[in-house]
């Protein structure tokens, strides 16, 4: 996706009553993403307030600045609505606060006490580890999504279309950053890029922890924490998502990777059209 990012504010009515298992075909799905929402509200607006300040320090072109303040809305966008629908969520599973809590302070420690340079990198990693997620779940998931229940499964898949759409700007501020701290211009150093590779690992971590918990918390709810099923899937596609994953995060890790070169998911920008034009997402069902 090439085109200019736009800013969609999606007309979604989350409450405390919205049904939380979107999925009823594959209930362990819902409860998988589900566990992403509940981190969104306090790793959005890192990303966020990290972006923006690394983005002051670059000679960007206007162009480019437009771009990061598209994206830099687009990110509010989503924690505001995942905020608004981990509402249900937190009705369903009160524990889940223990979750938001810990994430809070994670990614607060995460921004007071690493380098701006660190966490730029962490969070052009993160949308890389976005991106390949989204290339997983059109792979594997694509037909679970469209027969997902209302604007719960709306809520994920206009997520993850907006990750392939500003796929490149996290990266590009990154890179930018690195040109200005570097002494005349040179270019990224080996040490840059053990910098990116350890931010890359460390959030690859993090997301997979804090998510786990999410998950095993709902599980717990569910009565499903040992059902074979349950486990059998999740374990599947933990492996399918890591080999996803990774390879990416190791290439997105070259001096020479351009994320705007890489092949989208084609399903994801149709989604998109069909939403900026007259379609809109359905109210919760």
């Amino acid at each position: 996706m090439n085109a200019p990012l736009v800013v969609r504010d999606p007309m979604f009515d989350f409450d405390e009553t919205t049904p939380v298992q979107w999925t009823p075909a594959c209930p362990e799905l819902a409860t998988a993403a589900n566990a992403v929402s509940v981190l969104m509200p306090y790793l959005e607006p890192y990303f966020v307030r990290i972006t923006a300040r690394a983005a002051e320090t670059t000679a960007a072109s206007d162009d480019e600045r437009d771009e990061v303040r598209h994206y830099l809305g687009q990110e509010t966008q989503h924690q505001r609505h995942h905020r608004a629908f981990n509402r249900a969520l937190i009705a369903h599973y009160p524990r889940l606060r223990w979750v938001e809590s810990t994430a809070l302070r994670w990614y607060r420690s995460l921004e007071r006490r690493r380098s701006l340079g660190f966490n730029m990198a962490f969070v052009a990693a993160s949308e890389t580890v976005a991106y390949a997620i989204a290339r997983w779940a059109d792979r594997y998931h694509r037909h679970r999504f469209t027969q997902g229940n209302g604007a719960m499964a709306d809520l994920f898949v206009w997520h993850l279309a907006e990750e392939v759409e500003h796929k490149s700007v996290a990266h590009t501020v990154y890179r930018h950053w690195l040109t200005a701290s570097s002494p005349e211009n040179s270019p990224p150093r080996h040490r840059d890029q053990f910098r990116y590779f350890g931010a890359a690992t460390l959030a690859l971590i993090s997301l997979g922890v804090l998510s786990t918990m999410a998950m095993v918390i709902m599980l717990i709810g569910q009565r499903r924490v040992f059902h074979p099923l349950a486990l059998a899937r999740l374990f599947w596609w933990s492996l399918t998502l890591f080999f996803e994953v990774v390879p990416l995060l190791v290439l997105s890790g070259r001096r020479s990777y351009d994320p705007g070169q890489m092949l989208d998911p084609p399903w994801y920008e149709v989604y998109l059209r069909e939403y900026d034009g007259p379609t809109r997402f359905s109210s919760p069902g």
